[in-house]
Order: C-alpha cells, then sequence, then structure tokens
C-alpha cells in the first residue's frame, strides 16, 4: 500500500471514528462539508474513500448526514472511474435499505430516500455499467433481507410514483432483454430437445444463431457466443463450472439475467391487493401506480399475470375508472398468454368487454377492443364481427358516439377484414354526420357536432393506417 493510500485510510478511519462516536457534535457538520468538498478530487481512490465514509455514517444514523449530501454522493454515479461509480451505486443501495427498514418501524419519515433507486435505473444508459451488476444490486441489495413481498411491493408503489420517463424507460429496457433472453433460451432448449439424437447440418448452425441473439444480453457478446463450441454436452457444462473456466462467468450470469428475481408472480398479487386498499384509502396516485406497474409486467412478463386471473376480473368490473383502464390495459397486454384460465375463470368475459367498447369512454373502448382480440383463440375475428354488427347500428342511434367511434377505428386496425364488410356504411356516415355538418349551428348543438369531427379525424387517421381508401 502506497503511503498515500495508507494516509487517506487513516483520514478515513479517524473520520468515521470521530463522527460515528456522536453525528450530532458541533464539527459534525463542518468535517461532512469538507467531505464533500473532496468528492471531485483528481484523485479516484480519494472520491472512493469519501463516498465510503460518507455512505458509512449515513448507514449509521441516516438524520446525521443531509439528504442534499447523499444527492451528491449519487452524483459520482457518472464519475469518469468505473470503480467510483460502481462502489456509489452499491454503498447508494446500502442506503436505501437502511432507510427501508427505519421506514417500516416508523423511525423516519418517508420519501426523503425514494429517488435512490430510479438513479440506480438510469445507470442503464451508462456503457461502462454491465446489466447485470446493475440487476445484481437491485434484486439482492437494495431490501432488507427480513421484508416480506408485501413489503417491498409497498415500497415500489411508493418509488415508482416518482419515477420520470427516463427512469421508467430504464425498468421497461431491463425487462424487455430479459424478455429476449428468456424467449431465445427457450427457443434454444427446444432445439437441443427436439434434435437430441439428431446429427443434421443445419442444427449447429441454428444453435450458434440463437446464441449470437442471446449474446446481446451480456457485456461480452464474443464469449456469449463462444458456448457452442465449447459445450457439446453435459459433461462439458460441468467441467466449465467445476474449473471456473473462462465461460464460468458468462454462465452464472445467465440465472440471473432469466430470473423473476425482481417481479414475480408474488409481486403482482400484492400489487392487485394493494390497490384494493389504496381505493379504500382514495390514494388516487398510488393507484394509476398499481396500474403501470402491472402494464409494464403485462408487457414484457405476461406469464406473471397467470394466476390472477379472477382479481383482473373482478377489477374489471370495478367502478374506479383508473382500476377500469389499468386492468383493460393489462388484458390487451397478456390477454393471448392467459387467455385459457380467463375463460375458465369468467365464461362472461367478453361480455364485460363488448360493453365497454359500446358504452364506456373513448380511452376504455380503445383498450376493450384491444383486449377482447387478445382473449380470444381466433385473435378475435369472431368476437369483433358481433361487435362491429352492433357498432354500426349504433351509429344509426346515435349513442355513444365517442367511444362507438374509437372501437370501430381500432377494428379497422386490429381486423380490417371484418371492418370492410360494412366500410360503405360507415363512410356515408362520417360524411353526412360529421364532416358535412353544419358550420352555422349554435350553442351547445355547435360543440356537440365540434367534438363529433375531433372523433371523426381521429377515426380516419386509425384506419387510414390499414386502408388505402379515401373516405372524404
Amino acid at each position: 500500500m502506497s503511503q498515500s493510500s495508507r494516509n487517506i485510510t487513516q483520514t478515513k478511519l479517524l473520520t468515521f471514528q470521530c463522527l460515528l462516536s456522536d453525528p450530532s457534535r458541533p464539527e459534525a457538520p463542518r468535517i461532512i462539508s469538507a467531505l464533500r468538498d473532496r468528492l471531485l478530487d483528481y484523485d479516484e481512490n480519494v472520491r472512493k474513500q469519501v463516498v465510503d465514509v460518507i455512505c458509512d455514517v449515513a448507514c449509521h444514523s441516516l438524520v446525521s448526514v443531509h439528504v442534499g449530501t447523499i444527492k451528491l454522493v449519487a452524483e459520482r454515479l457518472r464519475d469518469k472511474s468505473l470503480l467510483v461509480k460502481k462502489y456509489t451505486m452499491e454503498r447508494l443501495a446500502d442506503i436505501f435499505r437502511v432507510y427501508c427498514a427505519e421506514c417500516s418501524d416508523g423511525s423516519i419519515d418517508r420519501n426523503e430516500f425514494d429517488w435512490i433507486p430510479g438513479k440506480i435505473f438510469r445507470c442503464f444508459y451508462d456503457k461502462d455499467f454491465r446489466s447485470d451488476m446493475i440487476e445484481s444490486v437491485l434484486c439482492g441489495s437494495l431490501f432488507p433481507t427480513e421484508f416480506s413481498i408485501k413489503d417491498k411491493v409497498k415500497c415500489w408503489i411508493r418509488v415508482f410514483s416518482r419515477f420520470d420517463k427516463i427512469e421508467v424507460k430504464a425498468l421497461e429496457r431491463m425487462l424487455e432483454q430479459k424478455q429476449r433472453l428468456r424467449q431465445e433460451m427457450q427457443k434454444y432448449l427446444s432445439l437441443r430437445q427436439r434434435h437430441q439424437d439428431s446429427e443434421a447440418p443445419e442444427i449447429p448452425k441454428k444453435v450458434l444463431f440463437s446464441f449470437q441473439i442471446m449474446s446481446r444480453s451480456f457485456s461480452d457478446p464474443v464469449k456469449a457466443e463462444e458456448i457452442p463450441a465449447s459445450i457439446s454436452g453435459q459433461d462439458e457444462l460441468l467441467k466449465i463450472l467445476a474449473e471456473r473456466h473462462q465461460l464460468y462467468d458468462f454462465l452464472s450470469m445467465l440465472p440471473l439475467k432469466c430470473s423473476y428475481l425482481l417481479f414475480n408472480k408474488e409481486h403482482v398479487k400484492e400489487i392487485l391487493l394493494e390497490a384494493t386498499v389504496l381505493k379504500s384509502a382514495g390514494n388516487t396516485l398510488y393507484i394509476q401506480t398499481c396500474m403501470n406497474i402491472l402494464v409494464i409486467l403485462a408487457r414484457f412478463s405476461p406469464s406473471l399475470l397467470g394466476g390472477a386471473e379472477e382479481e383482473l376480473i373482478h377489477f374489471l368490473k370495478d367502478d374506479n375508472e383508473i382500476i377500469k383502464e389499468g386492468i383493460l390495459q393489462v388484458l390487451a397486454k397478456a390477454g393471448s398468454t392467459i387467455r385459457e384460465q380467463l375463460a375458465v375463470s369468467s365464461s362472461s368475459i367478453d361480455l364485460i368487454l363488448e360493453r365497454l367498447c359500446l358504452e364506456g369512454n373513448r380511452r376504455q373502448a380503445k383498450y376493450a377492443v384491444h383486449a377482447l382480440a387478445a382473449i380470444t383463440k381466433d385473435d378475435g375475428i369472431k368476437s369483433l364481427s358481433v361487435l362491429y354488427k352492433s357498432l354500426v347500428d349504433m351509429l344509426e342511434e346515435k349513442t355513444h358516439l365517442p367511444a362507438v367511434l374509437q372501437s370501430l377505428g381500432c377494428i379497422a386496425q386490429t381486423a380490417m377484414p371484418v371492418f370492410e364488410t360494412r366500410e360503405t356504411e360507415i363512410e356515408e356516415f362520417i360524411k353526412s354526420e360529421i364532416l358535412g355538418c353544419s358550420n352555422d349551428a349554435d350553442g351547445s348543438a355547435k360543440e356537440c357536432w365540434d367534438d363529433k369531427r375531433v372523433f371523426g379525424m381521429e377515426f380516419r387517421k386509425c384506419i387510414s393506417k390499414e386502408s388505402k381508401k379515401t373516405i372524404m
């Protein structure tokens, strides 16, 4: 150890002992202030040690270090040194874990450190960070070991409610990467199973191609692509794992990358339960957050909704508009994965969705059409045909026009053959009743027709993506 490093270590120990012995001592703020100034020291070891001291003191007593100082420490996630960046991420997770424990026993106010997970998620955009490194911290270091799934879900809802768009995209990016890796791994395993005893020349090519796709999920794609050539059977795999072969790190990371450690089916169940509690409390922000999380999981991990079909159907009938719209989006994303169990849980789910297509608001109608298509085996052709007839008939009655026009536009997008069966009638309605309505109308009538014009124009945008015909 160099003299400089020894001095740094000695200074760290003295400072830490000084602050730890009495965090409230008069000179403590001055010491912390001096440490803050060294966060930008030219020596990466000094910066790392400063992060270490401040985080140690904060973990010992969160109230002894102002949250503004911890936010300055968090800026080291963008340090030019990977050593400092990685260490800062790990220590921020330590602080958040202590914070969660103290929140649960009521010894500290909530929300002070809820920004930390968002900062860690942002590291997915930093090429210096390996995604498995970030996942390891998020899955293994963020919460106290004694935390139940319920405790974690409550915390995630609180944290996610303050995520900005960048942090949400980072979560989606991580889940999408895991989804692609799981799908490709399933294809690979299926390929190996089907051709276990086959020596067909195209099999190695297919295996190599599969690993080329999977390799994109890792920081060292070249090593991932080497695996097919290195493993021809179980014996070779066991040898790699036993001898810490150069591919050992890759193979040890694979379970984490494919896992459901961050969110699993138990999390989904608890989110649904928590939504019920939040509804009773009238907490609109957190109800919306619950729905947002479920929609993201339905999009990238639809199988996690399996087993929650009864709860989803129950919520679909709920009188809370936020919950109803959220569940419609969930069904639109995950319906095709859980359709069989949905049918077992309720024989009337298609009728519920049809009613929302006819009488709901525009957003509900939009998601209800896509949900209806997702939960039926023929991509909704039969159900949408029945719905389509009712929608066209309602055009003549001029009732629930916002929902009706929205549903017709969505059918044009998802099932153009169905739409074309009565397209002429719809064209005539839009020409005569919406686009051709008089500009001389006044008062409430004019306002009503203005709304219809908007719906008509948006309807045209919907079907123009699928049809080359002109409505005008």
